[in-house]
């Protein structure tokens, strides 16, 4: 797995959180990674494989933020928020080719008095219908 924002590090502490797999939130646990934009930076396939969604909505109320998911040959769904895609289901990407451009979750999480949530894009990777930690993949040994 390759980081979808080229020289991208992973979200820090900011007003509403951190943006590490497993940090905690209201009612659950974090199931993927943040890496920091500028919103409309291009996002780059982290993987090789097939489109199957373009329509990941991460907001039932907020229809205007999008993501991606992406299958994987050896069965790992990758799923994105936050971004943009300018392509479409079924088509099959390589690592590193473009597939969308990031969003500026800020405007949904905007300065409350301890600062807004910094730009990102979230990454989820699954199997079996678990989360994986893809810190390690995304970013190199930790």
């Amino acid at each position: 797995m390759k980081n979808p924002i080229p020289g991208g590090t992973l979200r820090g502490k900011d007003g509403w959180g951190e943006g590490r797999f497993g940090s905690s939130r209201s009612n659950h646990v974090h199931r993927g990674v943040d890496i920091v934009v500028t919103p409309g930076q291009t996002v780059q396939s982290p993987v090789d494989g097939k489109v199957v969604r373009t329509e990941v909505k991460p907001y039932e109320d907020d229809p205007s933020f999008r993501g991606i998911e992406i299958e994987t040959a050896d069965g790992h769904k990758v799923k994105m928020f936050y971004m943009k895609p300018d392509i479409s289901p079924g088509t099959t990407v390589k690592t590193g080719d473009p597939i969308g451009s990031a969003q500026d979750i800020s405007k949904r999480y905007p300065d409350k008095g301890n600062g807004p949530m910094t730009p990102h894009v979230h990454v989820e990777v699954w199997k079996g219908g678990m989360p994986i930690d893809p810190t390690g993949s995304i970013f190199g040994k930790r």
